[in-house]
């Protein structure tokens, strides 16, 4: 992601996990799982969208690296969700 734009996205509360997207779906997987960690870093928990909802994400679904964020996720959410 070009040197400029890196850091004003990087701080953004929702752009990192925009950037994850755009780079899963050109086949930058590395890069785009750096920013969906950094993204997991800053406290998002949603668990359903990250596991399935979003299909901007899907390239990633299979990498071991995304697998084990989601294991990170899950019980964050878990926590957090309302019990039906």
């Amino acid at each position: 992601m070009a040197g400029y734009v890196r850091p004003t996205f990087w701080d953004d509360a929702e752009m990192p996990e925009w950037a994850a997207g755009w780079l899963a779906m050109v086949d930058e997987r590395d890069q785009a799982l750096d920013w969906f960690e950094h993204w997991v870093d800053r406290g998002s928990i949603n668990y359903p969208m990250l596991a399935h909802g979003d299909p901007m994400l899907q390239p990633l679904r299979g990498e071991p690296r995304f697998l084990r964020l989601l294991d990170r996720v899950r019980p964050e959410w878990e926590r957090f969700a309302p019990r039906s």
